[in-house]
C-alpha cells in the first residue's frame, strides 16, 4: 500500500506566501536594476557625464545625463509634413525605460519643426525643470515665422511655448545664459552662441543656441 500525506492547509498558505514574496522580491530587483543606472542619485554618485544620442530621424534630440544628477534633452526632432510625433515614438518611451519622470532643463536650439516637434508631447507629459532658447519670446517666434515652409508649421511652436506657461516653466534666454556660467557638479557648462544675445537680422539657424559641456579632459 502506498502511504499517503496530509498537507495542512496552514502549510500551503506558508508556501504560497513564501513564493510570492520571492516572486516581488525578484520583481523589486529588476526594478532597482532598472532605475538605478539612470536615476538622479546614480548620477551624483557616479559623477559621470553621459550624452545619448536619440534615433529620431529628421532634426536631432539629445539626452544628457549630468554628473550633478540632473537630465537635459536638447531638442525633439521632427518630420515636417507627417504625422510621425518623435515625442510620443522615441523619446517618451525611452525615458519611460529609464524611469525617468522629469527633465530638468529642456534646451530648444532654434525654432524649427525638426527641432521642436517632438518636445510638445515630452512636456505635456513629464515635470520639466526650465526651459533653454535662444532668445527673447517675440525673436523666437519671428525667426519661426521666417523660417517655416508653410504658416501652419508655426502653431506647433506656440502651442509649445503655451504649455510650458500654463505649466510655469522658467524661461531662460540666450541673454540670461550667455551671461552666466553654470555648473554641474565636476561639469561646466557655457553658452556660446547667440552671444551676447540673438540678432533679429539673422534666420533662425544663425541665432541657434551652441552650449557647451566640459568635464575633465571631455
Amino acid at each position: 500500500p502506498v502511504a499517503r500525506r496530509t498537507v495542512s492547509s496552514t502549510v500551503v498558505a506558508r508556501r504560497t506566501w513564501q513564493t510570492a514574496a520571492m516572486g516581488a522580491l525578484g520583481l523589486l530587483a529588476i526594478e532597482v536594476a532598472a532605475r538605478w543606472p539612470h536615476s538622479a542619485w546614480w548620477g551624483r554618485a557616479s559623477a559621470r557625464l553621459r550624452v545619448t544620442a536619440l534615433d529620431v530621424g529628421q532634426g536631432d534630440a539629445t539626452l544628457v545625463d549630468l554628473p550633478d544628477g540632473r537630465l537635459m534633452l536638447i531638442d525633439g526632432g521632427g518630420f515636417v509634413g507627417a504625422p510621425i510625433d518623435p515625442g510620443e515614438r522615441v523619446i517618451l518611451p525611452v525615458l519611460r525605460a529609464r524611469r525617468r519622470s522629469r527633465v530638468d532643463i529642456v534646451v530648444l536650439t532654434h525654432p524649427h519643426p525638426d527641432h521642436y516637434g517632438g518636445l510638445g508631447s515630452v512636456v505635456r507629459q513629464i515635470d520639466v525643470g526650465e526651459f533653454w532658447f535662444g532668445g527673447e519670446e517675440g525673436a523666437l517666434a519671428s525667426a519661426a515665422a521666417r523660417g517655416a515652409a508653410a504658416s501652419e508649421h508655426l502653431s506647433p511652436y506656440r502651442q509649445l511655448l503655451d504649455i510650458l506657461r500654463e505649466r510655469s516653466v522658467p524661461f531662460v534666454t540666450a541673454r540670461e545664459l550667455c551671461a552666466a556660467k553654470g555648473e554641474a557638479g565636476p561639469a561646466v557648462i557655457r553658452v556660446l552662441h547667440p552671444c551676447p544675445e540673438v540678432v533679429s537680422e539673422r534666420g533662425a539657424n544663425d541665432n541657434s543656441l551652441v552650449v557647451h559641456i566640459s568635464h575633465g579632459r571631455h
